[in-house]
């Protein structure tokens, strides 16, 4: 049994060119195929939970091979992997009116991770669980069940559409879990705070009923929030910038390792940023998470670590 699990959807992507209109080959992708990548750079001992395509074979499955990573709790239940068209403008904007999905949605909802798959995947040695997900009521006490059962802990990483907007639900879920993870728009929407106001947000986000928020604010960095201070690491971009999606999953996934491993808020960021930065290098995860990688994230770990700025709660009263 694997101490980490990353749950939810795995997501295949062409990315659109705004300028020329030229769509890229497809990509591996998805919140929990990112997350696996994040926690992989960091941990061996990381298993996929998902329900797939069966076209899943001509990249993912490969991808994992590679990688020495167990494909036993991905189970095939559709024809295709779920597959979408991405744009993004030139500042790296989400171009939501050229962005569809391929094959329709009729098996979003189903090639999720359920609750039940979780049950199946966890063990005694397991630590914690990444899980991309809404704030349904159901799924959520389903989940409840399961943590109070195997006393694994959580990071959410909140998927900010459908239940995703509604902040009473939110607030409900918030308790269950150790830590969360969203981005400044999709807080913006949640909190009618601008985004760009850092301050006012920690300060909203430090009184939520949760212990932990990775909170990821773009191209400037992310900051791990805590009820005692918050810890803000720029961008860190090791490799050269090639496409930017998948980051948020990728860094939830490491920062996911990071807490549950023990390490402490500013080691968090600092690692979670450090994977994002990695994931920009190429269309999709990293290809192959080598040790040469793994070295060069740790001494970047050690370059980055002093450079955190703390922001102690007395200072946002």
């Amino acid at each position: 049994m694997a101490e980490y699990l990353a749950c939810g959807n795995i997501m295949s992507d062409y990315v659109i060119n705004p300028g020329t209109e030229v769509r890229s080959e497809r990509h591996t992708g998805g919140p929990a195929f990112y997350a696996l990548s994040g926690i992989k750079l960091w941990e061996d001992n990381v298993k996929l939970v998902t329900r797939t395509g069966a076209d899943w074979t001509e990249d993912y499955e490969k991808w994992m091979d590679l990688n020495h990573i167990s494909k036993e709790s991905v189970k095939v239940d559709a024809s295709n992997v779920s597959t979408y068209q991405l744009a993004y403008d030139d500042n790296g904007k989400y171009i939501a009116e050229k962005s569809f999905s391929v094959y329709g949605d009729q098996a979003m909802g189903y090639l999720k991770t359920h609750p039940e798959d979780i049950d199946e995947a966890v063990g005694p040695d397991t630590i914690g669980i990444y899980k991309a997900e809404g704030a349904d009521r159901v799924v959520w006490s389903k989940i409840k069940a399961l943590k109070e059962k195997y006393g694994f802990r959580i990071m959410w990483e909140l998927e900010c559409f459908n239940s995703g907007r509604d902040l009473k639900r939110i607030m409900e879920v918030l308790p269950l879990v150790e830590a969360w993870s969203l981005n400044n728009t999709e807080a913006e929407i949640l909190f009618g705070i601008d985004k760009d106001d850092d301050i006012s947000m920690i300060r909203k986000l430090m009184e939520l009923p949760v212990p932990f928020t990775f909170y990821r604010t773009g191209k400037n960095g992310a900051y791990a929030v805590t009820k005692e201070a918050a810890y803000f690491c720029k961008s860190i971009l090791p490799v050269s910038y090639v496409d930017q999606t998948g980051c948020g999953n990728s860094s939830t996934g490491a920062a996911a390792y990071a807490l549950f491993s023990g390490h402490t808020p500013e080691e968090v960021v600092v690692m979670a940023n450090i994977t994002a930065g990695f994931n920009c290098g190429q269309f999709g995860p990293i290809p192959h998470i080598t040790k040469e990688i793994r070295e060069k994230a740790k001494k970047l770990l050690q370059v980055y670590l002093p450079k955190v700025v703390r922001i102690s709660s007395d200072y946002l009263i």
